[in-house]
């Protein structure tokens, strides 16, 4: 087992200085002629005999050995010297760094990267350079995947939250497993936290900084995102929308040609069920020309059928086509072709007419 340098330091240190003293007193009596020489040496060889006694017993560890045999050869002498090599010792050990540290300073190890390794590994042929996962989408891992690849997934939710991924919780709330359920409601409480949290950072900004047009916009945004996770309390999302709405018009009066505040601004309406105000802000950019991503089109088109409006999803479709595929490539999004194709279609729309007779 290994044993701590300063182990039994603070005994001999104290059992040199005791040897000092008695052995300086002893040899002072002699001189001055207080005892004799042979009383001197007598009570010095006592001395020596309880150094051996402390040896053999293991008091003071390795020190007492040295202490000993300066004693022995030189007496008091001798003690001051072991009193002055357990001194420089202790300073040595508190000051100075250890030879082992020296030799990696002078002679490094030499360590490999993990990526260096498997660079070597591949251009040796150890190792095949192909991709081999597969990239699978998180609402089939909640529902068909095993309990283990579920939790899985509700931790990388949480690491790379995105509103795409509300899906996917509102999947594992509802899971059959006890600890998917509390892991997804954990991780809905998380996210409302960081999003609160944000948005009142923002509050208070904009607060402190009335009427710049950049502190508006980064509350507005914010809000326009915290909205898109449904899965927060209801009452509360409404006033995130609510607050949005009011801060991207107030945004809108400092910088009246922004198209993508526009487009958010549109979205909130919708989300919040002002359909006509929605409308009106995309139709009258797409009349005007300004440019709008993907989800402008689609939450036109969205809107037409919450309002079981269907020939006029058929006939926007299909007068836009051509700025919806463009947009759709620059914007990749799920809903993309197939609803495009099947929105704009006399067959696709006959058929929501048909579905929705007697509502």
């Amino acid at each position: 087992m290994k044993t701590h340098k300063l182990r039994h330091f603070g005994i001999s240190f104290i059992g040199t200085l005791i040897l000092f003293t008695v052995e300086v007193f002893l040899w002072y009596a002699f001189i001055t002629g207080q005892i004799s020489l042979s009383v001197a040496l007598g009570i010095h060889m006592a001395v020596i005999g309880l150094c051996f006694v402390a040896m053999f017993l293991g008091w003071g560890g390795r020190y007492i050995f040295i202490t000993t045999l300066l004693v022995a050869l030189m007496g008091p002498f001798g003690a001051a010297m072991g009193v002055v090599t357990l001194t420089l010792y202790i300073v040595y050990l508190m000051v100075t760094d250890p030879v082992y540290s020296l030799i990696r300073e002078l002679m490094p190890e030499l360590k490999k990267s993990e990526s260096q390794a498997l660079h070597e590994r591949i251009h040796g042929g150890l190792e095949g350079s192909e991709v081999s996962a597969e990239i699978i989408p998180l609402k089939e891992v909640m529902m068909f995947g095993t309990k283990k690849q579920k939790l899985a997934a509700i931790e990388n939710i949480l690491k790379y939250y995105r509103p795409e991924f509300v899906s996917a919780l509102k999947l594992a709330v509802v899971d059959k497993s006890n600890s998917v359920r509390v892991l997804a409601a954990t991780a809905i409480a998380s996210l409302e936290e960081h999003f609160h949290k944000s948005f009142i950072e923002r509050m208070n900004q904009y607060e402190k900084v009335p009427g710049d047009p950049d502190t508006v916009l980064s509350l507005a945004e914010h809000c326009a995102e915290y909205a898109k996770f449904d899965v927060f309390e209801a009452e509360r999302l409404r006033e995130i929308r609510e607050t949005g709405i009011e801060k991207f018009l107030e945004y809108l009066e400092y910088r009246p040609d922004d198209a993508l505040a526009k487009s958010k601004l549109s979205y909130l309406y919708a989300d919040s069920g002002e359909y006509e105000k929605a409308e009106k802000i995309l139709t009258d950019m797409i009349a005007s020309g300004e440019e709008m991503d993907g989800e402008g089109y689609f939450k036109l088109m969205e809107i037409y059928f919450k309002r079981l409006d269907f020939p006029k999803i058929r006939d926007f479709a299909s007068t836009h086509f051509t700025e919806i595929i463009k947009s759709t490539e620059t914007d990749p999004t799920e809903k993309g072709n197939d609803i495009l194709f099947s929105w704009g279609t006399s067959g696709a729309v006959k058929t929501l007419e048909e579905a929705h007779v007697g509502f």
